[in-house]
């Protein structure tokens, strides 16, 4: 009997059913579903001939979940997302003292790909965790084009705003139409909104 990760919406219906195909194959002394049932099941699996369909259930959902957890690692990166784009500067230092890359760009799970963490750092809140990035080695960032115009907007910098394309500044406004009002929420010193702007 096959194994098979856990859909992104699953259907209870169906993981009934392999429940029960598990239930009616250790029944019959099916040697693969016995070899799942060894492995998979926390305790001396019941007699095969009194398998409940509780015990399948049990089975499936400890395969299940061992496919689907992602490695410490990876685990760590999205840390590592998280704590740049809610500019927890304490966790970037604590997460790259203890190893995590704060280099690559991201590939993992629940991380924004296509950015790494200095990117990052410049599009989500104002640009703080930029520096302390690039004390910790990242490189300089290589934006695209509408991303350094958002960047240079949570910033406050008028001069790249003020330099940047019309068609970049069209796009961003298709895109990000909340974009001046998270600035403003945001609180950079010289964005929209800010109180000490002249």
């Amino acid at each position: 009997m096959a194994t098979a990760a856990l859909p992104q919406d699953p259907d209870l219906g169906q993981l009934r059913n392999q429940a029960r195909e598990l239930q009616r194959a250790v029944r019959g002394g099916e040697p693969t579903a016995l070899a799942r049932v060894a492995r998979w099941h926390p305790a001396p699996p019941p007699e095969a001939d009194r398998f409940p369909l509780t015990a399948a259930q049990l089975v499936l959902a400890a395969n299940t979940a061992s496919q689907s957890l992602e490695s410490p690692s990876k685990m760590l990166r999205v840390l590592l997302a998280r704590a740049v784009t809610h500019d927890q500067r304490d966790r970037v230092a604590l997460l790259a003292g203890h190893g995590v890359d704060v280099v690559s760009r991201f590939t993992e799970g629940r991380a924004p790909k296509r950015y790494t963490p200095i990117e990052l750092a410049l599009l989500g809140r104002p640009p703080r965790a930029r520096d302390q990035l690039r004390e910790l080695g990242a490189r300089p960032p290589r934006l695209r084009p509408a991303d350094a115009f958002v960047a240079a907007v949570l910033a406050a910098d008028a001069d790249v705003v003020h330099q940047t394309p019309p068609e970049v500044v069209a796009e961003v406004r298709r895109k990000r139409t909340g974009l001046v009002t998270w600035a403003a929420a945001e609180g950079a010193p010289g964005a929209p909104g800010d109180a000490q702007q002249p």
